[in-house]
This record gives C-alpha cells, structure tokens and sequence, in this order.
C-alpha cells in the first residue's frame, strides 16, 4: 500500500510480537533466523490480502494499520491459524501475542502518533503467544461481523501497563485456535518494585528491542546520554517488557538521592528486604543472598556516585550470574562485562513530534495541529535537539502560547522551559536544572573547557580546540584529555566525518556554556579567537578548493561551515575588515557551486566595507544568479572601478558578472565584449579560469559560434589543473549545449549523458539544475513524451535553489515549445510577465521578438498577455508548473501535428 493510500482518520491498529524471541535467538539463533523468515513471509501475505498498511517493525515486532476493524479482526485470525499449520524447527517454534484497537490517530508520511497506537501496543504486550486481544472499542466495531466460529471472550477491565485508564479487554476464540490462556501479564502481579508510567511511551521500539536481546546475554547494560535524553524512560519501558523473564522480580534503584556513596548495597538490600549478615562486609553479605536469584535491577542516575556504583555493579556481575543489571548514567561504570549504549535523541521529524503532540494533548485536553503547524513543530523539536525532556517542557507551554511564540522564544529556552510538575524531580522541573546537574559534577577544569566549547557551532576538531580554547588556564597538551572526559560524562558527542573525529554541543548543552563563558568574562575574546582561526581555515580550504585538491577543499569547508558562518557573523560585528574580506572571498566559488545562498547575501553587505574587486564579484555573481542584473551589473562596474587597472587580475569575476547580468538582460554585444576582455585577462585561480572559458563556450554558442573552439580549448586546459569529476561534467554539460545549437541533437544528447556518469550533486550542485534545464531543451527538441516533466523539474530545481535569471531563461524556452505545440494561451501568459518585467536574455533576442509580435498582434492572446503582466513571480511558476502538468500526456501526441502547422516560423532549435 503506497504512503497515499494509507489509512487516515479513525484506523484500527493491530501489533504483533514473537513470545519469547530473545532466549529463542540465543538457544538457536540459526533455527531462529529461517523461522523468522517464514514468519515475516506469513504475516506479510495475510496482512496484504486484507489491505493492511506495514507501518513499522522492530525485531520481531510488526505494527499494521487497517481502515476496517473487521480487516484487522480476519487478519489476526488468519495469521494465527497459518502459524499454526506452518512447520517450525523444534529449536525455534514461533508463537505469536496479537493486540487490536481502533481509535482515532494523527497519520504522517506513513506512520502514526497518538494514545490509539500506545494501546494498540499495550494490548499487544499483555497478550500471550498465540493469543488475540481485542479492546472495547475494537469489539464494539465488529459484533455484528464476527466470521463463522469467531466469538470474542469479555476479560473484563484491565490497567494495562504505562496506560492511565483501564481497559475492557476482549480474547479473540475461533475454531482451532488456543483458548486457554494465563491472567493477563499486565494483572498477573510481577514481583517488583517498578512505578506505573502516567503517559504513553513514544518511539524507540528498536532499542527496546535490543536492550531485550542485550540484557539476555550480558550482565550489566550501562545506558548513558545528557540530561532529559530519555534514560531512565527507557530503562524502564525495557524492565517492563522483560519483566516476565525475571520471576524473581525487577527492582528500581534510585540512586539520585544517595549522598553517601558506600551505602549503595545497605539500600539495595533494605528495598530487596535481604538481611544482611552482621559482621560481614555489606556488599559481600548481599551478592550472597542474591546468588542463584533471575532478578533485574534497574540502577537510576549513577553518574553522580560512579565509583560506588561501578564497584557494586562490577560485583554483582562477578559473582551472580543470574542477575541482570540495566543502569543508567551520564557516564559509563568502566566495568568488566559493561555494554554501553548511548540513547539517542529522538528522531525530531516523527518521534520529537509525536512526544510533544502527546504531551501537548496532556496539557490543554484537546492539541489538533493543522498540517501547516507540522513545520514549525519539526523545527521546534529539532532546535530542541530531539531531547524528550525538552520536548515536554515546550509541549507544556502550548496552554499561554503558540507555536510560532514558542519557536521564537527558544533562543531563550532555559527562560522559557520551566515545568511545574508536583510529581517530578527537581532536576526535572527546569531545564537549566537538568543541564546543571550534569554541569555540577565536573570539576573545575573540566568545567573551564566545557564552557570555552560553547563558542564553536556545529561540529569541530581537536586542533580547532587547541588553537581556540587553550591558554589562561588550559594547556594544549591537557585537552585531549578533557575532552576524553567530557565525552566520558555525554556533555560532548562525538561524529565521525571522513575517518576524522570531529566534536559537537547539543544546542541546548551550548547555550548554558555560552552563558557560563558570559559569566566568566571569557565570551568577547573567545569569538575574536574563534573568528581568527576560521579566518585561516577558510584561506586553507580556498587553496585546495580553488587549486590542487578540490575534493578536499569541498570537504573541509562542509564540515567548518557552521563555524564560517559564525564567524563571519563575529566579524561584521566587530567590522573585522581584514578577516571579513578573508572569509567572503575565500567562500565566494564553494559557495557558488555548492549552493550556498548566504554568502551573496555576505558579499553583498561586506562590498562597501572591504572595496575590494573579488568581493564585489561575488556579490555580483550571486546577484545575476538571483535574477537582479541591474544589481550585478552595478556590483561588477564597483568592482572594475576599485581596481588599480580595468583589466587587473582581480577583475576576472566583475567581467564576468557584468557580462552574464548583459546577457540575462538581452544585450548581446555588451555581452560578448565583456568575454573577450575576459579572454584578455589572466585568472587568479585554475577554478576561475575554467569557469570562464566554459560559460565563454555557451555564450560563443549563441553570440560567435566560430569562437566556441578556442573557448572549448582554454576550458579543457584549464579542467587538467582541477582534477575533479565535476569538472569534466561543467565541460560535458557545455559541449551539449554547443552541439545542439549547431542542430547536432543527437551528438547533444551524448554528451549529456556523459554528465550523468561524472556529475557529483554535493560540490557542483549548479551543474546537475543546469544539466536538468540541458535535458529538458533536448527532450522538447525531440518531440519526446517525457519533455513535459523534464521541464517541471528543471523549472522547481531552479526556482527551489533561488537561481531566478536561469528560471527565466526556462521559462522562455517553454514558451517557445509551447508555441510550436499550438499551447500558445499559455505561451502568452508567460510572455506577458517577462514583457512586463524585461526579461528576456540574449541567446533568444530574435527568437523571443519573433513570437511577442505574433502574441501581440493577435486579438485572442491580448487578454492572456494582460493576465501575464499582473502576476507575480511566484503565481507565475506555480500557472506554469500546472500547465506542464496538464499538458503532460498531450504533449506527445500533439508534437508531430505542431511541427506540421508550426504556428511561428523560423523559431530555430530551442537550445541553451
């Protein structure tokens, strides 16, 4: 079933679970595996038969929704009775537990939110192997439709596990299935201490999942994570499902509000009621009374008693092998048989919304976000970091604001993340109280470093953390350290970008250091570092970029690029000319080729400031790729002007910016002009230079076709100096574009394909939307089916990536295909805006005149031409996107009648 075809509205929900599969994987993990096999073929076939929607899986667990309660009833029906005819290995017998509810439920992109998945799933946990529960409101649904032999059996109510309400529960009964079944394991009264969960718990399936497996085959699983992360969550929901496993009981151990660190075994023994032996050690008088006992104890916030912890852990592993521990960290306990798992935050496009979708329902009694509001609740949960605690605290804050107001105000989060729960801890209450926690337990140096952190954004190194964090109480050669301990405690995570390690601050984790930095004083000369060693990081990453190493030079300015950005936001601040001119121009070509807006809006702001030629060709590049040639062409003359010479070195990009800004506005001979002063001028980089002489090949192609061989020549040149793929695909792109304007289409064509093979999205981001626009001229020119969409597409890259003069450009082409299609209403709508605005640019004078003298002597297109002329730029992309996409499927077939009544002659090849 296809994303947009899934259930909506109310769904019923029916949850699957293998009994028992963890000790099955570890008994047979081979018997296991074809088992499983068969299981997912079986449970896939009945669930497709009956128009079920797979939404999720994990492990063994599958989650399906259904739009008819009676599809999901027969499903579970028929998946229990092909269970059971199916031959299973002794070593691996499949036994399936079965839950189904119907409810109303928040659907997106394919999955669902809300309290009817949460019981769909308790029901499912509380079921037994080969067991059907149904809830009251599924019943209800399917009395009257029950199959020959099919009976529901009332359970009577039930507090099912995590759920604040009870629930009438009903077992499925059928001829040939089990009807004889234990209590239910939500009332069977498991020996334990472990509190009822007040609200639904959310995402995270699979590490349930895996600490089920781990906790089969391990002594001791640490999970550690920052503050509010969700560890003690999640501990818990795993000791609740495992909970039948233990039939010696699970037991919650809350260390948070143990002082003395040694008395850790005296509490766990008073909470187990083991008495302890007088005159023996504690701890040796209790691992013997747990000797031989299948217990799980759930030890809560260890990190800030982790040697006492540690050292009763690391016993119990020892000497009592029976015994499980599950604890919970902000550091590892270092321990023999210790398997760390870190908690991730939660997925911000679905489980952070979800959360807070749930909580916010908790808080006002009724949250019903309008589909537009998804946005800003993605953005919010994602400046949040994915942190559940966080989550929550913003979730609550919907009673006295919107979403937008609390989107606004989190740049303020530790003001505005105060809780007022009676029922939760203190460290929870408030945000900064949870980030404070963590922050007390470091000492003083550690405290120092994580605080000079704060003012590095995004991701960084360890040589970043030398050069700016060190002196006035840190030594380079402790860093390394620190930072081994700041890892250890989960206040810095750790990526890996390209076999390099690279560090990063939750935002939430950055904002209190940069207010502890503030504190300290430190925050002014800390970003002055900062923006200095990004000042050369920047000019080392334009050497590799512009020169020898592209890819290289592409990667490293990936990975700094938040870092740039910060600093160059210190360095008009300060009005840091020096290093400002530094970094505009040394990110004026990766910004180019990898799309990266921003830096025309930098080069622009910084042109009067730093009066330098190369910025002001910047800007001016960036500005004729927006669509505002006046502006280019102002920007490229300033740069020209504050040369020392009007053909100096530093004026390549202003000649060319003021020759593209001539052609986006229809003056061919100021355009060529422009080229041959280029072609006069040396280029300070091999990038420039190829560059150049390529876009000097596509102008030659239209404007001095003779001239599109030594253009070719330079450029190929120039490419050996570059060796990068991207490079050879600019090249191939522009030979395309040669040959179809000298009517060799299928040579043109050819040549576009070899793009294909070479072209890398990531570092020449412009030359796949170039690529694309190539393919859709070719296509028109063919009279091909798919031309239609390949020209939607093109047009949405283009306007997606704000390139507005190249969108124009396509836009003109498409009103001359539509005009040889006999779609000339359409084509005169597009005329009528570009009339209006004068656009039109100089590869098309003639072509473009032709067709606006036709349009505008005839009586019928007057009217359209008007239209044209009053919308806007955005009304005009979406009217000619909705055209493409009605006349999609007749453009084909009218193609041959349009060449033969060609309505405007002498058109020439649609080419660029």
């Amino acid at each position: 079933m296809s994303v947009e075809s899934v259930p909506t509205g109310t769904v019923t929900f029916l949850f699957t679970d293998v009994e028992g599969s963890t000790g099955l994987w570890e008994q047979a993990p081979q018997a296991m595996e074809a088992a499983l096999a068969r299981h997912d073929t079986i449970l896939r076939e009945v669930v497709s038969a009956r128009g079920g929607h797979v939404f999720s899986t994990a492990g063994d667990s599958f989650a399906v929704a259904f739009n008819r309660a009676g599809e999901a009833l027969d499903a579970a029906v028929a998946l229990q009775e092909g269970l059971q005819r199916a031959p299973w290995p002794s070593a691996a017998p499949i036994r399936v537990r079965v839950g189904v509810h119907t409810g109303e439920a928040a659907e997106r992109d394919g999955n669902y939110f809300g309290p009817a998945v949460n019981r769909a799933a308790r029901l499912m946990a509380s079921a037994q192997g080969e067991q059907i529960l149904l809830s009251a409101a599924t019943a209800q649904v399917v009395a009257d439709e029950l199959g020959m032999g099919v009976h529901l059996l009332d359970l009577g109510d039930h507090l099912l596990k995590s759920l604040s309400r009870p629930e009438r529960v009903f077992q499925v009964t059928a001829p040939g299935l089990r009807r004889d079944f234990p209590l239910l394991a939500a009332t069977a009264g498991a020996v334990g201490n472990l509190p009822v969960q007040a609200t639904p718990f959310i995402g995270r399936a699979q590490d349930v999942a895996r600490l089920r497996r781990e906790l089969g085959s391990r002594p001791l699983v640490t999970l550690t994570g920052p503050g509010g992360v969700g560890k003690t969550r999640l501990a818990l929901e795993t000791a609740l499902m495992v909970a039948g496993e233990f039939p010696d009981g699970v037991f919650l151990i809350e260390l948070a509000p143990i002082t003395v660190a040694d008395s850790i075994p005296s509490v766990v023994a008073s909470l187990l009621r083991v008495r302890l032996e007088q005159g023996v050690e504690p701890m040796a008088s209790l691992v013997d009374a747990l000797h031989g006992r299948r217990l799980l104890l759930v030890l809560d916030n260890c990190e800030h008693v982790v040697d006492a912890a540690a050292e009763f852990a690391g016993g119990v592993a020892r000497t009592c092998p029976t015994v499980r521990i599950l604890a919970t960290s902000r550091e590892p306990l270092q321990v023999d048989g210790e398997r760390v798992r870190p908690v991730r935050s939660l997925d911000p496009a679905t489980e952070g919304i979800e959360l807070f979708v749930d909580r916010a329902s908790d808080a006002t009694g009724i949250f019903a976000p309008a589909e537009t509001d998804f946005v800003v609740l993605e953005r919010i949960c994602r400046r949040l970091d994915g942190i559940p605690l966080a989550i929550e605290l913003a979730a609550s804050r919907v009673r006295s604001m919107t979403l937008q107001e609390i989107d606004a105000r989190l740049d303020d989060r530790f003001r505005l993340l105060r809780g007022s729960h009676r029922g939760r801890v203190e460290r929870h209450q408030t945000l900064r109280a949870t980030v404070e926690w963590s922050y007390q337990l470091l000492d003083a140096d550690e405290q120092l470093m994580f605080d000079r952190l704060a003012v590095f954004a995004g991701t960084f190194d360890l040589a970043a953390v030398e050069s700016v964090a060190t002196g006035n109480g840190i030594d380079a050669v402790d860093v390394l350290d620190r930072m081994a301990a700041l890892v250890d405690r989960s206040l810095v995570a750790i990526d890996e970008e390209g076999g390099a390690t690279r560090y990063r601050l939750l935002e939430t984790l950055r904002q209190y250091g940069e207010g502890q930095l503030s504190q300290r004083g430190e925050l002014p000369a800390l970003r002055d570092r900062h923006l200095h060693h990004y000042a050369r990081t920047a000019q080392d990453a334009r050497r590799l970029f512009e020169n020898t190493d592209h890819a290289a030079g592409h990667a490293r300015f990936k990975a700094e690029w938040d870092n740039l950005r910060a600093a160059v936001q210190r360095a008009f601040a300060i009005a840091d000319t020096e290093r400002l001119t530094i970094l505009v121009e040394s990110t004026g070509w990766v910004g180019y080729f990898g799309m990266r807006l921003e830096v025309g809006d930098w080069a622009s702001e910084a042109c009067h400031l730093t009066g330098r030629p190369p910025t002001f060709a910047v800007a001016a590049r960036f500005a004729a790729q927006f669509g505002d040639a006046d502006e280019a062409e102002r920007l490229a003359r300033a740069g020209i002007a504050a040369a020392p010479y009007p053909t100096h070195p530093s004026t390549s990009g202003c000649h060319w910016g003021y020759a593209v800004a001539a052609w986006y506005t229809g003056r061919s001979a100021d355009t060529w002009s422009r080229f041959m002063t280029l072609d006069s001028i040396e280029p300070e980089s091999p990038l420039d230079a190829v560059h150049t002489a390529i876009t000097g090949a596509v102008m030659a192609a239209a404007l001095a076709p003779e001239q599109t061989a030594h253009f070719l020549a330079r450029a190929e040149k120039a490419a050996t100096a570059l060796p990068s793929t991207g490079f050879d695909a600019m090249l191939a792109w522009a030979k395309s574009i040669v040959l179809s304007r000298a009517g060799r289409e299928a040579e043109a064509l050819e040549a576009l394909q070899q793009v294909d093979t070479l072209e890398d999205d990531t570092t020449f981001l412009p030359v796949t939307i170039w690529t694309s626009m190539q393919r859709a001229v070719l296509l028109s020119n063919s009279g091909m089916p798919d031309a239609a969409e390949a020209w939607a597409a093109a047009l949405r890259r283009l306007y997606d990536h704000r390139n507005h003069a190249m969108a124009l450009v396509a836009l003109e082409r498409i009103t001359l295909w539509w005009a040889r299609l006999g779609t000339t209403d359409a084509a005169a709508v597009v005329i009528g805006y570009l009339n209006a605005h004068q656009h039109g640019h100089a590869g098309m004078v003639e072509q473009r005149a032709e067709l606006n003298a036709r349009l505008t002597t005839d009586q019928h297109a007057q009217a359209h031409l008007a239209h044209g002329a009053r919308l806007t730029r955005d009304n005009l992309i979406a009217y000619v996107l909705h055209e493409l996409a009605h006349n999609a499927h007749t453009a084909t077939t009218s193609e041959d009648e349009a060449r033969r009544r060609a309505p405007v002659q002498g058109l020439g090849a649609i080419a660029d």
